[in-house]
């Protein structure tokens, strides 16, 4: 394992930014639309408010 990782020691380093870079912006994306989805229930649960029984 460690010789592995010594002969594509490159390729892990030019590699490893890439991925962390594209689960940031994964992770960022799916926070950003669970809080539009939130909001969006909030809004319309103010503007269409359940009738009282």
């Amino acid at each position: 394992m460690i010789d592995f990782l010594k002969e594509h020691q490159a390729l892990i380093v030019l590699l490893l930014p890439i991925v962390f870079t594209f689960a940031g912006v994964w992770l960022g994306a799916k926070v950003q639309a669970g809080g539009g989805v939130a909001q969006a229930k909030a809004a319309e649960e103010t503007r269409f408010p359940e009738p009282a029984p």
